[in-house]
């Protein structure tokens, strides 16, 4: 048996393991809800939106003739690029405000998913990180018709799948880029176990996030906001920043008797200056932050 024959029939038993947990088996039984279906995208959005960076960091410990897949690690992480806003897009389609996801906390185990990707391609055998990918690029391809014909049946409208059908049918040519990593890294016995372990682990780990989505009902709104983030209407700084630079330069129309532009307070000349340099200055740092 060839090292991908090995490591596909490991995937099998681990897809097979993974759809008896809870969130499928519940997907599969018809018992799936409309609002369990939006906590697994917001869930999906903020793990997905790691994944090309890990891709890239494995190639980071890549050494000798392992090298040689740094091009097409890096060609396969930048065609992930984006990925996340499909699953925004989705969370839209079903009616959901999307505008404060992205400053938000996702729900522990899904940070435990994403720091399962950094932890193998860091601190492992970098090669371990195939499994992870494995498993995430297979589990859709394998199933992912089948979920989205479960999903219908709960209500949910094909405009509201493009995360699951997208890669359902894009990730069929990533299943053929699997193929090449393993036979190009893949050398070992040792490499072969690593590989194993991370795609049952990822199995679980990713069964693990959906749990929480779905029966969490906390959800990830209850998590918080991401630390270092700053939350700050871009529609409102835009708005006061073309106030603020009417006034300074001596627009004079007034929404009404209480010296105002557009709802904002109007500032003095002198004044609205030196905060249209403080609001440059903040517009710059919150999108270096964001």
């Amino acid at each position: 048996m060839s090292a991908f024959d090995e490591i596909k029939t490991c995937f099998d038993r681990a897809l097979a393991r993974f759809e008896k947990r809870r969130p499928i088996r519940t997907l599969l039984n018809g018992d799936a809800t409309a609002a369990q279906y939006c906590a697994i995208l917001r869930e999906i959005y903020f793990h997905t939106r790691e994944n090309p960076q890990i891709q890239a960091l494995a190639t980071v410990r890549f050494r000798g003739d392992q090298r040689q897949n740094v091009k097409r690690f890096f060609q396969h992480a930048t065609a992930e690029i984006g990925h996340d806003q499909l699953a925004l897009n989705d969370l839209q389609a079903m009616g959901q405000d999307v505008s404060m996801l992205p400053s938000l906390n996702p729900a522990p185990a899904t940070a435990g998913l994403t720091a399962y990707g950094f932890y193998t391609s860091w601190h492992l055998n970098p090669v371990a990180y195939l499994g992870y990918l494995f498993f995430l690029e297979f589990m859709p391809t394998s199933s992912g018709e089948r979920y989205a014909k479960e999903l219908a049946k709960a209500g949910v409208p094909q405009e509201a799948m493009s995360f699951l059908l997208e890669h359902a049918h894009v990730d069929v040519a990533h299943n053929r880029l699997m193929m090449q990593y393993i036979n190009s890294l893949v050398w070992r016995e040792e490499d072969i176990q690593s590989v194993k372990y991370a795609i049952r682990a990822t199995g679980d780990l990713y069964a693990a996030m959906l749990d929480q989505a779905m029966f969490d009902e906390g959800g990830s709104e209850g998590w918080g906001c991401c630390a270092g983030r700053i939350l700050f209407s871009s529609k409102r700084l835009g708005r006061s920043l073309v106030v603020i630079r009417r006034v300074a330069n001596g627009a004079d129309d007034c929404a009404d008797d209480q010296h105002t532009i557009g709802g904002i307070k109007k500032p003095s000349r002198i004044d609205a200056r030196r905060f249209s340099l403080f609001l440059r200055a903040q517009s710059a740092l919150i999108h270096s932050i964001i």
